[in-house]
């Protein structure tokens, strides 16, 4: 699991976006498993050393589940957009469900997607905007309770990118 915090992308309009990458492996403590994710690097164009894969439960409910957590708290209230990445192959699931929270120990979900994850591999694809609080943690659960006994669900990585602006976005003044 790699959490980085990149240097803030600036836009043609002078703004910073920072953005915060989270993988399946790097970085002690980043991501919890649950149930069985067996690691691998069969597929091409996935994110850092390797992702994680878990098997469909085939019954609704949740076996298998990847926890990612960003390393750092936000340091501002602000609305995020938030991506996932996977590898993509025949065998993937066609609703991969994300649910994002605000914070370790939130059991509200604050935005949640569906993402094919047998189209668009290799690639930080969107999935939804959020708020996060300032001292707050960005949390992202994955569960393999929407897939067949047949599929896998990736668990490869998630970034949040501060989309808000505000004075600590903004890199010259004179250009907003």
């Amino acid at each position: 699991m790699t959490i980085e915090r990149a240097h803030p992308k600036t836009t043609s309009q002078g703004e910073a976006r920072n953005l915060y990458h989270i993988d399946s492996r790097q970085f002690d403590n980043a991501a919890a498993f649950t149930g069985t994710w067996p690691q691998s690097t069969n597929k091409i164009l996935y994110y850092g050393d390797d992702y994680q894969y878990a098997w469909g439960s085939g019954s609704g409910t949740t076996t298998a589940e990847a926890v990612w957590t960003t390393a750092k708290t936000a340091d501002i209230n602000g609305q995020y957009e938030i991506y996932a990445r996977w590898t993509t192959a025949p065998n993937r699931e066609e609703t991969a469900w994300y649910r994002v929270y605000n914070g370790i120990g939130d059991t509200t979900v604050n935005c949640s997607c569906q993402l094919n994850q047998t189209l668009n591999g290799g690639a930080w694809q969107y999935c939804c905007t959020t708020g996060l609080s300032a001292g707050q943690k960005g949390v992202v659960k994955l569960g393999n309770e929407n897939t067949d006994t047949n599929e896998v669900v990736v668990a490869d990585g998630v970034r949040f990118v501060r989309t808000s602006k505000d004075g600590a976005d903004i890199v010259d003044a004179s250009l907003t």
